[in-house]
């Protein structure tokens, strides 16, 4: 056992030792690697997935969207959502921006935990060799500090490490039923998502090829899911489908959508003297068109409306996820 970890913080250290002879192996390929490497995408039907039909059956949600759609929010909502089918719900947070969010909310049904790549990192070397704070210690070091900085995707690496340990069954005990990552916005969350391919490609054997295989194996099976989050504006759900269109050539499955802060009133024959009806009768063409052009691409979603009579966090969520079921 004591060989077995120690092979792979050695394989750890290989790579690092690599990165600064070869000045970023993973930098020189991620180019290439984003070009050429295909997966073949599941055949799913896309439906639009409104109130009556059964949802959120995988183990892993990761939400991303564009900043400022309301990303975090939705994430909070589905964590919330899927509690109250499920005993053990994580929502991880990225970002700090859960901090202050529940402090208020004594009922909350789902547990907060804040992860950064450091942290990950330190854990994972406090399982391998059994010492507690070891790897902070190893991490404070100003010359091991100044290596992981220029070794692209490695923290990206470490959280998807602990993401997935469950499944692969390595790494620090993680315990959950359902988990939800809010992840970085989508061009962060994009790279964080090729990480592990990068890496697999770079490092050719030893330890750290295999978890990256594992890590893949994971990202690609039926227990994750990717969630992207827009909001009812055409030309950003566009930008968005490229992102979701990226998300599937690599993990070979659909991401589920998330139409966020949609106007519960429209005007159908506004009176066109009336600002007010006429902004409600544009955003609701908008909103069709947005829904046609998601079910044009096969992609499932759900409908989240705008709330702005929500008294706490918790009720918020709430309202935000009401139409949504779980079996």
């Amino acid at each position: 056992m004591w060989g077995l970890r120690l092979q792979h913080l050695c394989g750890f250290l290989h790579y690092l030792y690599r990165i600064t002879k070869t000045g970023s192996g993973l930098s020189k390929n991620i180019h290439l690697i984003s070009c050429n490497f295909f997966c073949f995408p599941l055949n799913l039907l896309g439906k639009p997935l409104l109130s009556g039909v059964s949802i959120f059956q995988e183990e892993i949600f990761f939400v991303t969207g564009k900043g400022g759609v309301g990303k975090s929010s939705v994430a909070a909502a589905i964590a919330h959502k899927i509690a109250k089918t499920s005993n053990d719900v994580k929502l991880v947070d990225l970002d700090q921006y859960f901090r202050n969010m529940f402090e208020q909310d004594k009922q909350i049904d789902f547990s907060v935990e804040e992860w950064t790549g450091m942290k990950c990192l330190s854990e994972y070397v406090d399982h391998l060799v059994k010492l507690r704070g070891l790897g902070k210690l190893f991490f404070d070091n100003p010359v091991m500090s100044k290596l992981l900085n220029i070794a692209p995707g490695l923290f990206e690496l470490a959280i998807l490490g602990k993401l997935s340990s469950k499944q692969r069954e390595h790494g620090p005990p993680l315990s959950y039923d359902k988990l939800i990552l809010d992840s970085y916005a989508t061009g962060h969350s994009l790279s964080m998502l090729k990480a592990p391919f990068v890496m697999a490609e770079s490092i050719t054997r030893g330890p750290m090829h295999v978890q990256s295989q594992g890590i893949i194996s994971v990202l690609q099976s039926e227990a994750f899911q990717p969630v992207v989050v827009v909001t009812p504006e055409l030309m950003a759900v566009e930008e968005s489908i490229e992102l979701a269109t990226e998300i599937e050539r690599l993990l070979g499955k659909k991401s589920l959508f998330v139409i966020n802060r949609i106007y519960k009133e429209f005007a159908d024959l506004p009176d066109l003297e009336n600002p007010w009806e006429k902004f409600l009768y544009q955003k609701k063409n908008e909103l069709d068109k947005v829904r046609e052009l998601l079910e044009a691409k096969s992609y499932q979603y759900l409908e989240s409306p705008l709330v702005t009579n929500a008294e706490t966090s918790l009720d918020l969520l709430e309202k935000m996820g009401a139409q949504w079921k779980i079996s």
